[in-house]
């Protein structure tokens, strides 16, 4: 029955009347938007099915474990050895030491606990650098060596007498003429002429072929006894400097508070070295391969072949006997700075100063036999001996005085070893006189087992000297020349050093674990270690045996400009350095063969009474001329000061280089110097023809040796 609300409102009634109606009205909407809802949602696929799902996962699962560092891109690695400090790095600003000062700690140990012995950090060579060079180098067999050797020494010993009584003969005469330097000959040798030849030089003894070429003794470079062979060589010096100091260190931090602890033998000691090279092409650097394992013997074998023994330029204190290889004999010219790192350089006069005889060390013991491969492990297992005999010292330099004057002083001696010791220093400077002064002082003396480094023939050398750090020196020199490399090629170096392993003969209870099973990787443990390879070398550039020296130009701002250039070369038939000079122009190449304007030769003879044409020589610097510029007047009012030549050339390889007049005036003075001379001479000797040349009685003309005036 229905309610009657007459009194409600409306709305009221509506609500009693149809409130059922419309609350299920509204349920059946919001259900039927569910619904309509629900049949947009998107369906799950078939891959995303729980067993796809999970192959999928396992696949995942798999490429993981699988994964490798090749298997990523180029762009998607992270190269950690991009981040660690090299040998070569530099910080930007250096780091000052007091400003951090070390902290002690509160409670120091007394006595450093006794650890096992481990292997001391290896550190190889740095900042390699390398140097080409050619020219004419000495050799001979072994057997003629020994043979000449004593004959050689006398021989020696008789011109250095009869050089010095010339030498105080010259100068009593240059006292009673007022210093006149020229030698005024009785015979056919005056005024610089010499014995009987045609048209000498002075003190240089010039001589002249039939054709006008002179023949003229050589000014530098190891003298030549007749005998030995002269090969034109090619090479390639590489220096590197080895950190003994920090080398020092490292064998300390690992081994001083360590069992067996031996504070003589545990020092580093290197006992050789391996070189590597590789060559460059156009395609780039080829692959690294060795060419040459040293150890003692080898050095001891190829010196043997030497004639003579070159003293070495370098300040003793950076050499070591075997890393710092010998310089072999060099025949007319001298070794100079490129026999030394740029960090090492060489010591100046003030440094050549005389040194104090020291003791020596006993001879060393009988070496075990071992592996004939193994070159390195027969180089360890020789005994070297406790301590070892520092080199001797240089003698001073002699006098100085202007051309045409009296002979400098004599040069002090050089140092003095003991029995085994380092080699003694090699004789002071002579004095000057222009190009005729005294004479150098006695070279360094040798005991039993040493090597004569005094810069004449010493006797055999059975074994090298010890080396003896001197607590101070950082680093020493590491050279290497490479005689084997090809004029043109390009070359690039890496080494490795050997040092005697001082874990080899030790018990096995002294020594770490990581140290025994280093040893038990072989059957038979190696007495030696090596270093890591060094970061590769610069590219070097093997040069021809020929040199170019721009002298001078003309007409450079003319279409076709002209250098003047002096071209020296060697020829080693003649044991001898050649030299020319001509005009060349743009796109020259200096590659020819003609007759040379000076030989400097002691091998080449002239026959005084018969003398013959000169002969044809190859001029092969494997140079072009590219472009030059330089000789424009400077001032209006003085037309001789004019710019410096400079000419661009272009060699085998084709590698640009600049050449300067500036910085090759000494070579171009001497040569020029000499041709002045020459045309000098031959005008005195129009204007005296037929007369006496030399004038009254005076000192003997310019002969073998230079031993007349100007």
């Amino acid at each position: 029955m229905k309610a009657k609300l007459k009194g409600a409102n409306g709305f009221v009634r509506f609500l009693l009347q149809h409130g059922e109606k419309v609350g299920i009205a509204a349920i059946l909407a919001v259900a039927g938007m569910l619904i309509w809802s629900s049949l947009g949602r998107p369906v799950v696929d078939n891959t995303k099915q729980p067993e796809p799902l999970k192959m999928a996962a396992q696949k995942a699962s798999s490429h993981v474990a699988e994964m490798s560092w090749e298997a990523f891109s180029e762009p998607d690695r992270t190269d950690s050895a991009k981040f660690i400090a090299g040998s070569g790095d530099r910080t930007a600003a250096p780091v000052n030491p007091p400003n951090y000062p070390e902290i002690k700690p509160l409670n120091p140990q007394v006595i450093a606990p006794i650890k096992l012995r481990q292997d001391p950090v290896l550190v190889t060579a740095e900042d390699l650098e390398v140097r080409p060079g050619a020219g004419l180098w000495m050799s001979s067999n072994p057997e003629a060596i020994k043979k000449n050797m004593l004959a050689a020494m006398q021989e020696a010993a008789r011109l250095n007498q009869e050089a010095a009584e010339e030498a105080e003969r010259m100068a009593e005469e240059a006292e009673g003429e007022g210093g006149r330097g020229r030698g005024q000959g009785r015979g056919p040798g005056g005024m610089g002429y010499g014995e009987g030849g045609r048209g000498g030089m002075g003190e240089m003894g010039g001589m002249k072929t039939k054709d006008g070429v002179l023949v003229i003794p050589p000014t530098g470079g190891a003298p030549m006894q007749g005998f030995e062979d002269i090969l034109e060589q090619s090479w390639v010096t590489v220096l590197a400097k080895v950190p003994i100091k920090q080398q020092v260190q490292m064998y300390e931090d690992a081994l001083a508070t360590a069992r067996g602890f031996n504070v003589t033998a545990d020092l580093p000691e290197y006992i050789g070295y391996e070189v590597q090279r590789a060559e460059v092409t156009d395609e780039g650097p080829g692959e690294f391969k060795t060419i040459k394992q040293v150890i003692p013997k080898t050095v001891i074998k190829t010196m043997s072949t030497w004639p003579i023994q070159t003293p070495d330029l370098v300040n003793p204190k950076y050499i070591h006997p075997l890393l710092t290889h010998p310089l072999p004999p060099m025949v007319m010219r001298e070794w100079g700075e490129e026999i030394t790192h740029t960090d090492l350089p060489l010591p100046t006069p003030e440094d050549l100063m005389g040194g104090a005889e020291l003791e020596g060390t006993p001879p060393p013991a009988k070496e075990e036999e071992g592996d004939p491969n193994d070159v390195f492990g027969s180089a360890a297992r020789r005994q070297t001996p406790p301590g070892g005999a520092m080199a001797g010292g240089y003698g001073g330099r002699g006098g100085e005085m202007g051309r045409g004057g009296m002979p400098g002083g004599y040069g002090g001696r050089g140092g003095e070893m003991g029995r085994g010791g380092m080699p003694g220093g090699y004789g002071g400077r002579g004095g000057e006189m222009g190009r005729g002064g005294g004479y150098g002082g006695r070279g360094g003396e040798m005991g039993r087992g040493g090597m004569s480094m005094g810069g004449g023939m010493g006797p055999a050398i059975e074994e090298l000297p010890p080396y003896a750090w001197d607590g101070l020196t950082k680093t020493i020199l590491f050279r290497f020349i490479d005689d084997t490399v090809v004029p043109g090629h390009r070359y690039r170096y890496r080494v490795a050093l050997a040092l005697k392993d001082v874990n080899v003969d030790q018990p096995a209870k002294y020594l770490d674990p990581t140290v025994t099973a280093r040893q038990t990787q072989s059957k038979k443990p190696a007495r030696h270690r090596m270093t890591e390879w060094s970061e590769p070398s610069p590219v070097a550039v093997v040069p021809s045996p020929g040199l170019t020296f721009i002298a001078q130009t003309k007409e450079v701002g003319s279409l076709d400009p002209e250098a003047r250039l002096i071209i020296k070369s060697v020829d080693s038939s003649h044991a001898a350095e050649i030299a020319i000079d001509n005009w060349f122009t743009r796109g020259s190449v200096l590659n020819f063969a003609q007759k040379a304007k000076i030989i400097w030769s002691t091998l080449y003879k002239i026959d005084p009474e018969k003398p013959e044409d000169s002969p044809d020589f190859k001029f092969l610097t494997g140079l072009m001329l590219v472009d030059l510029e330089g000789g424009d007047q400077l001032v209006s009012k003085n037309r001789n000061l004019t710019a410096p030549a400079r000419a661009l050339v272009m060699d085998s390889s084709g590698r640009l280089m600049m050449q300067n007049e500036l910085a090759q005036a000494k070579t171009i003075k001497q040569y020029d110097f000499i041709m002045k001379q020459d045309a000098e001479a031959a005008r005195r000797a129009r204007e005296t023809e037929g007369g006496e040349r030399g004038g009254g009685p005076g000192g003997r003309g310019g002969g073998r040796g230079g031993r007349g005036g100007f």
